[in-house]
């Protein structure tokens, strides 16, 4: 009786937080797939498994679209000494971009967005939660360059790229998806967003055609999930 009271209470409570290690004794009530994606994550590893099993050189090339702080980018210099490419369409966000990594010859940083075309347009800022898609606060306009125009612009392509773009996710893989450099990129690490519309279908869309080229790696659905190229 009481462990169904504990499972009662406990279930929907996890669903929506990520468990610290005080709270890895909640396991013993409830099952892994009783918690959320984010909880999994976070139990899982949290960031480090963004980077486990990642074979890089210090000739690669990494690309992080929406950059915003620069923690990725520190995360790939510091640990595979790679070079980096990072987008970053807000100006507030590119000035401590600049600053951060002034010093460091391996890291340019881009002011401008992706997109699936070359655009200006308004983005709402608020944030790690910066979005095209919201609503509210303050904005700005910027500058969103097409991204097969892109990686064609590249000497080197990159080895991977890291999408967390707050919703133009989807627009960005089916461009990409649809083009020559489908098959070029080594490994897609995503993170999509459930508050565009539709976002359920065409996630599904994007991970059927995925398929085709790619094999998932790890999927925390909406959270994060990376991609690896199939081999020859």
């Amino acid at each position: 009786m009481l462990t169904r009271l504990r499972r009662r209470i406990l279930i929907p409570v996890v669903k929506f937080i990520a468990p610290s290690k005080s709270e890895l004794g909640l396991i013993e009530f409830i099952s892994r797939e009783n918690l959320s994606a984010i909880a999994l994550f976070r139990l899982d590893g949290w960031k480090e498994i963004l980077f486990r099993d990642l074979t890089l050189s210090s000739q690669d090339l990494v690309c992080v679209f929406g950059a915003y702080l620069g923690d990725s980018i520190y995360d790939y210099r510091t640990r595979f000494d790679v070079s980096i490419v990072g987008l970053e369409p807000v100006s507030e966000y590119q000035k401590h971009l600049s600053g951060r990594f002034k010093n460091d010859v391996k890291v340019q940083i881009l002011p401008i967005g992706v997109s699936d075309r070359d655009e200006s347009i308004r983005i709402e800022l608020s944030d790690d939660g910066t979005s095209f898609y919201k609503n509210g606060g303050s904005s700005e306009i910027v500058n969103c360059t097409d991204v097969v125009n892109l990686l064609d612009s590249f000497d080197q392509i990159p080895k991977i790229i890291e999408i967390n773009i707050e919703g133009s996710e989807f627009r960005v893989l089916k461009r990409l998806l649809a083009s020559h450099h489908a098959k070029s990129i080594r490994t897609l690490i995503i993170q999509f967003h459930d508050f565009v519309e539709d976002s359920e279908l065409q996630r599904a869309e994007i991970r059927k055609t995925l398929s085709e080229n790619y094999d998932e790696f790890f999927c925390y659905p909406f959270v994060w999930e990376r991609w690896d190229r199939k081999s020859d």
